[in-house]
């Protein structure tokens, strides 16, 4: 679609449908389209017709960070938190395809190859596209969250989350967990993440489809995410009354809750199949179950000797004394050396350092684990 397309419509704000069948605002995809023609007028236009909250919108809707308090400052100070990352797309991709690299059916991060390298997409010399590839040749990654964006609202992550459920694998390594990403985030953000990853796919095939039949022309494809019913009015005659179903189930959320369920599912056999139920009580609930009070050890000079009676999928719960109890976390004994309940356990730090002592049937103690 040519970007003097957009510069004749001064309501940047109504929905379309760009090239590529991705589903926006005209202001959104103009930006989106300008960059990529490396046609900067485009975007002033855009700047132009839209106060700061609008053009904020498009922004981001193309692919671009735009902060809070830049908005309130007006639309001057919009395009100038962005303006850099703007010039950088010139000609290139707009700025979905500049941070992350298509949200597409050919993006397979779990296409490992080569040795481990940190998620961090460094401008240097090469292009994003080509950074971002890097990291699912990769083995292993390890990402970094920068920045206050919740994991749920990066794109990259939802991308790493949908492929796994694609391919039907536990794509996270996470407290514990073993999978090709590595991240700090909990099984419960994750599982956040995993049904956020499936709405989003499952509203974009809606969107991407809703545009092809808005034409006249046959949908080809939906994903199994979209609910049943929505699929069949779309495979079916263009028509008002399917076309405000749709639209409507879109904007309630009903396609989104329906495809967070499959995500929520999904993440759940997932772990399953690795052993974990995410279900399953934390430490920290089996201790206030047992009437313990779980305890933040002394890391400077801390002695703790006890039995394991409760585990989790990422520590054991260690009884030091009748009514207290500290975590053991599993990677401070070594992989596959998870402990049994009943096993007594030596917990010695020496500023900060923790060395686990495992006691023996016979009542010896291994050190070192």
């Amino acid at each position: 679609m040519d970007s003097r397309t957009f510069q004749n419509n001064s309501d940047f704000s109504m929905p379309a449908v760009g090239v590529d069948g991705r589903w926006g605002t005209l202001g959104g995809i103009a930006i989106g389209e300008s960059l990529s023609q490396g046609a900067f007028q485009g975007v002033l236009d855009v700047f132009s017709a839209l106060d700061a909250s609008g053009f904020a919108e498009a922004l981001r809707q193309a692919g671009f960070n735009v902060s809070p308090a830049s908005v309130v400052r007006g639309a001057d100070a919009v395009l100038a938190e962005v303006r850099k990352e703007l010039e950088g797309a010139l000609g290139q991709a707009d700025g979905v395809a500049l941070s992350n690299g298509r949200m597409d059916n050919t993006t397979d991060p779990f296409a490992a190859k080569g040795t481990s390298i940190p998620l961090k997409l460094m401008a240097e010399s090469r292009t994003a596209t080509t950074a971002v590839q890097d990291v699912f040749n990769a083995s292993r990654v390890s990402v970094d969250l920068v920045g206050a964006t919740i994991a749920t609202e990066r794109d990259s992550m939802l991308l790493v989350a949908a492929q796994a459920m694609v391919k039907e694998v536990q794509g996270f390594n996470f407290e514990g967990i073993d999978g090709k990403f590595s991240t700090t985030l909990s099984m419960a953000e994750l599982s956040d993440l995993h049904k956020e990853a499936a709405s989003a796919v499952a509203e974009h095939s809606v969107k991407s489809a809703l545009g092809v039949w808005m034409t006249g022309a046959k949908v080809s494809e939906l994903h199994d995410w979209v609910p049943d019913s929505v699929q069949r009015l779309l495979m079916g005659s263009l028509a008002l009354a399917p076309a405000s179903v749709i639209v409507q189930a879109l904007s309630s959320g009903a396609i989104a809750k329906h495809a967070a369920e499959i995500g929520e599912h999904k993440f759940t056999q997932m772990l399953a199949d690795q052993g974990y139920d995410i279900n399953a009580l934390t430490v920290a609930q089996q201790a206030q179950d047992l009437g313990l009070s779980l305890k933040a050890p002394d890391q400077t000079r801390g002695q703790y000797f006890g039995v394991v009676v409760g585990l989790d999928h990422r520590a054991g719960l260690v009884k030091y004394n009748r009514t207290s109890a500290v975590e053991l976390p599993f990677s401070s004994i070594g992989k596959g050396l998870a402990p049994e309940i009943g096993q007594s356990y030596r917990l010695s730090f020496n500023n900060g350092e923790l060395t686990v002592s495992v006691a023996l049937r016979s009542g010896r103690e291994a050190n070192g684990i």
